[in-house]
């Protein structure tokens, strides 16, 4: 997946929306509503497909900045939403690499 998009839930599946890489150390990433979330966990890690550390739980928007990044080094995040029944599948991966 191309970097600088993000992802967001349709109902049934997560999608991609937007990731924005940032010149000042920071990636925001932005989705749209899960129907159903309380709250949702961000999911960073280094490698495509890798191993994602919680880098971000109780997120109650739909929006989240990454300011733990270190310019040139390529991000890779995922999402999921979180409500009382448990915790939905992650989104799909989406990538940035902030300058």
């Amino acid at each position: 997946m191309p970097a600088g998009q993000g992802m967001r839930f349709n109902g049934t599946a997560w999608q991609q929306r937007r990731v924005r890489p940032s010149i000042h150390r920071k990636v925001t990433l932005a989705w749209t509503a899960a129907t159903g979330a309380e709250t949702y966990r961000v999911k960073r890690s280094t490698i495509s497909g890798g191993s994602y550390t919680v880098i971000a739980s109780a997120v109650t928007g739909t929006n989240y900045v990454d300011s733990g990044v270190t310019p040139g080094v390529t991000y890779y995040y995922v999402v999921s939403a979180v409500n009382t029944a448990g915790e939905s599948p992650n989104s799909n991966q989406a990538g940035a690499r902030p300058k």
